[in-house]
């Protein structure tokens, strides 16, 4: 998301009648990390700044220097650490496990791992309270937020997800990121998860699942998307049902969607994410977790599954992979939904028009600095 916000934040730049009506663009200043300047398709990458990395606890995050540097401060996904560079600070959040209590299903592993959630997940909730503005893509996680925290409904917005421009130009040109191997013998369908390898995200879900799918008779080849650390983790069984392709750049998703022949999203938490809708836009054949974050984005667009029961996940997931009829609405469905999303392009015109209406004193009352 961070990558698309840029690329959308840097073509405004270069249109005149949008800098005229926003004049700040003309002096924004954007920093990123490596990875998600790795996913910016925009090549105007000298208006964009590499901070050091630090660790929130180091003291530079920390010292007074630069502070109100510039009018407004705006992190795209928090908590934010280290001093407010300006007077006004808006910030983003996605982050579930601090908001949500730890969900259901999900191990919580080991006491070093459990002791770490407990001191953090205080700490950014208090820092998200000290936020002039929260924007988040999701009502429901503000809700919650607000309800738990009691930071004024008021002061927040929701800017809903969207389909990277990138995924949706790679769409158009099939075939030139990303090419897997043919479908293994013996294997009857291909199904990707487009995820991290976060605890929350479900994955040895997916070892049960092609466990049941077997006994009812259909093999399956589950592809993901972790890093080499997070594959390594994995138990022996889950490797040996899986394909790993790594960490993908973002360019590459819709040729990993449509190689497959469909995608499953087991997750248990999220704010909003974007493979439902990029797997919507795409592929269109989707079986996701029955939740509400999932329900909010797709409607009646996927076929819904337990992700805390295999046994009827996998009928669910036979049943329909066996109706083309089916499969062929879903798709036809789930793309026609997809294109009444909001694009890229109108979720960064969104952000730039909440920057607008602060900055010309618009919106005092939710931007107030507390």
């Amino acid at each position: 998301m961070a990558a698309s916000l840029i690329d959308e934040l840097l073509l405004m730049r270069h249109d005149g009648d949008t800098v005229r009506a926003h004049p700040w663009l003309e002096t924004l200043c954007i920093q990123a990390s490596p990875e998600v300047i790795a996913n910016v398709v925009t090549k105007d990458l000298a208006q964009i700044q590499v901070p050091t990395r630090q660790k929130w606890w180091a003291r530079e995050r920390w010292i007074t220097r630069g502070r109100n540097e510039f009018a407004l401060q705006w992190t795209v996904f928090g908590p934010r650490y280290g001093w407010k560079r300006a007077p006004i600070v808006v910030t983003g959040i996605a982050d579930v496990t601090s908001v949500y209590h730890w969900p259901i299903g999900v191990p919580k592993g080991p006491i070093r791992n459990r002791l770490k959630r407990a001191v953090r997940g205080p700490i950014a909730r208090k820092l998200f309270q000290g936020e002039s503005l929260l924007v988040s893509e999701s009502e429901a996680l503000l809700d919650v937020f607000c309800r738990r925290t009691g930071y004024p409904r008021e002061r927040t917005k929701t800017i809903p997800n969207a389909v990277n421009s990138a995924v949706l130009e790679a769409a158009r040109r099939p075939g030139r990121d990303l090419s897997l191997a043919p479908r293994p013998m013996g294997v009857d369908y291909r199904l990707v998860y487009v995820a991290r390898g976060y605890p929350h995200k479900n994955h040895e879900f997916l070892t049960q699942l092609h466990a049941e799918l077997l006994l009812l008779g259909v093999s399956v080849e589950f592809v993901v998307t972790l890093s080499e650390s997070e594959w390594a983790e994995r138990t022996r069984q889950f490797r040996a049902v899986c394909k790993n392709v790594g960490v993908i750049p973002v360019s590459a998703v819709a040729d990993l969607y449509f190689q497959c022949d469909a995608v499953i999203f087991p997750s248990l938490l999220e704010s909003f994410s974007a493979t439902p809708i990029e797997a919507m836009a795409t592929n269109g054949r989707i079986f996701a977790s029955d939740r509400p974050f999932v329900r909010e984005v797709c409607g009646d667009t996927v076929t819904y599954i337990d992700p805390l029961n295999p046994q009827t996940a996998a009928v669910a997931i036979v049943d329909t992979m066996r109706d083309a009829e089916k499969l062929e609405s879903m798709k036809e469905r789930a793309m026609e939904l997809a294109g009444r999303q909001v694009d890229a392009a109108a979720r960064a015109r969104a952000f730039v028009e909440v920057i607008s209406a602060i900055l010309d004193g618009n919106e005092n009352e939710r931007a107030t600095t507390p």
